[in-house]
Formats: structure tokens, C-alpha cells, sequence
């Protein structure tokens, strides 16, 4: 029964990260980005006014392929360099010495589509239907849609270099960052603001979208314990019982219990965690995921060293 119990307390850890460690991982990824990310508010523009940190907002009205056949065409939302705009935040720092013909990508984008540094792009502009060829120039830290940054669709992102004939030949929304509100400034132009994105708003949205699978974890791990408490747990007093009758010492009639779920509950599930959720991403949900089955089984521990040390002193009252 010793190797069933671990065993389940062990599988119970392996199943929730086989289950969710990318998911996770991938919040801990984009929650990490915002983290870093100097700007506090994104505004969707109907018009551009050369703002600093402004850009074009094509998001999908320019579409990108891996390779030159069309055989495998990107999921990303896109931005570009506007010409003459400062660029004064670190979060777009990249934007600074992008030149056309040149982009910049997201990791998850990198990630996905198996890109690095240096690498070619195939791009399809709305004013011509032939392919163009532009350069991976740097790889930013994960980012998802600014509108809508669900894990589960993964749309990352794509900073591209100015594109003249583009800009002149389509009337393409524009994207504002900014650290602090700019609603003020943006009042006196009539109509331009379309859109106004918080970053702490996407901030809850994606980790919003990790509640489940905390959800699950500890339901599978309140489940482990419990069943470890039935096969083996409930059933290893009975003999401690009987010693006490014999008269064992209390204090050691308490430890036995004590230590024994340390070892066989506590001391795997620590094990476990450690194995299964190696290579995630240092953010606060990964560290809620990892900690979640060792703080059940720990509490395990303790309430049931407390229940029955109780018991015995009923018994020796």
C-alpha cells in the first residue's frame, strides 16, 4: 500500500503538468511581458496624429507566410513603424531601428513557426498580390493580441518596418502607447479615438484564463490525498493504537503519524512538483501552479497531526 500511496500522490503531480504545463506556461510568459512592458495604456486610433510611440495598426490586413508557396501562412497581428514618430519607450525599442523590409517578432510567433534571428518572412500587402520578402531582425518577449490575448488562439504579434506604398494606399487604423492616460491630448481631434485597452485589464484577462486549470490541479490533488488517506493513512494507526494500549510513549505515538506522511505524502509530492513543472517560466502563476499540491499535502499533514494527537488524549484522558 506505501507504493500505491506514492504513487498516486506522485501521478497526481505528472498528470496536472502533462495536462497544463504549456498553457501555464504560456501565461507565466505573457504575464512576464507585461510586467517588463513601460507602458500603461494602448489606444486604438481612427486617424494618426505622429504622437511619440505611435504606430500603423494593420493588425490582419497584411498577411505573412513562412515560405515563399503560401504553404503556411501566420497567425499574427500586425504593427508598423510610422515615419517620423519618436520612439521613446523600452517596450518599443526595437521599432527605433527597424528599416523597411525588416521585422521584428514575438516569441510565441517564434516559437510556433520555428523562426530566428535573421530568418525570412514572405509578406502579402493589401495593395498588391505578389510576395515580399523581409527579415527577422530581433525576437521581443512573448506577446499575444493587444485587443483580445487569449492563450488558446496564441495570435502573437509582428513589428514591421515603414512601407510607403502601404501607408499611402490604405487608410489603416493606428496604435498609441502611452505610460500614462493621453485622453486630454487626444480630446481635441474629433472621433480619433476608436478603442482604449488597459494594460491591467489584459492583465486579468490572461490570468483569468489559468483559473482553470488551477481549478483542476487542486481538485486532482485534494483527490490524491484523499485516496492516500483511505488505502494507507487511515489504516497505519490501527497498529499505533494497540502500542498505546501497551503503553508507548504519546509523544512518539503522535510523531509516527507526523513523519510518516511526511515522507510518504509531502517529501514525493515535493519531488514530483519539482520534476514535472521544471522549464516553466518564473511568473506568479506558474509559482501558484507549482506550490498548489505540496501546500495540500501539507496541510494534509498538519491537520491530521493535530486530529490525532486529539485523539490520543481523549484516549489517555
Amino acid at each position: 500500500m506505501i507504493v500505491i500511496t506514492v504513487a498516486i500522490v506522485v501521478a497526481s503531480s505528472f498528470l496536472c503538468s502533462g495536462l497544463f504545463h504549456v498553457k501555464v506556461n504560456k501565461i507565466g510568459g505573457q504575464l512576464n511581458s507585461y510586467d517588463s512592458a513601460d507602458y500603461s495604456i494602448i489606444y486604438i486610433l481612427n486617424y494618426g496624429k505622429s504622437f511619440n510611440n505611435e504606430c500603423l495598426y494593420p493588425d490582419t490586413d497584411i498577411q505573412f507566410y513562412r515560405d515563399a508557396d503560401r504553404s503556411r501562412r501566420l497567425t499574427v497581428s500586425s504593427i508598423m513603424r510610422e515615419e517620423g514618430v519618436l520612439y521613446d519607450l523600452g517596450y518599443l525599442s526595437c521599432l527605433s531601428c527597424l528599416k523597411p523590409g525588416e521585422v521584428c517578432i514575438s516569441q510565441n510567433v517564434a516559437d510556433a513557426y520555428d523562426l530566428s534571428i535573421g530568418d525570412d518572412l514572405f509578406v502579402e500587402y493589401s495593395y498588391s498580390p505578389l510576395l515580399v520578402s523581409v527579415k527577422v531582425m530581433d525576437i521581443m518577449q512573448t506577446e499575444y493580441d493587444y485587443v483580445n490575448p487569449s492563450i488558446d488562439n496564441d495570435i502573437g504579434v509582428v513589428f514591421l518596418g515603414f512601407n510607403r506604398e502601404y501607408a499611402a494606399s490604405t487608410n489603416s487604423k493606428f496604435v498609441l502607447f502611452a505610460e500614462k492616460s493621453k485622453t486630454d491630448e487626444l480630446a481635441i481631434f474629433p472621433q480619433i479615438i476608436s478603442e482604449v485597452i488597459n494594460k491591467s485589464g489584459n492583465v486579468d484577462n490572461v490570468t483569468s484564463q489559468g483559473a482553470a486549470a488551477l481549478i483542476v490541479e487542486i481538485m486532482f490533488s485534494l483527490a490524491a490525498v484523499i485516496l492516500a488517506h483511505m488505502l494507507f493513512f487511515s489504516k497505519s494507526n490501527i497498529p499505533l493504537y494497540r502500542c498505546y494500549l501497551k503503553g508507548m510513549n504519546r509523544f512518539l505515538m503522535s510523531i509516527i503519524p507526523l513523519v510518516e506522511k511526511l515522507v510518504f505524502c509531502l517529501l514525493p509530492c515535493v519531488m514530483a512538483q519539482c520534476l514535472s513543472v521544471s522549464g516553466m517560466s518564473e511568473s506568479s502563476i506558474t509559482k501558484v501552479f507549482r506550490i498548489i499540491p505540496i501546500v495540500i499535502c501539507g496541510w494534509y499533514s498538519i491537520i491530521m497531526f493535530a486530529v490525532e494527537s486529539l485523539k490520543l488524549r481523549r484516549k489517555g484522558g
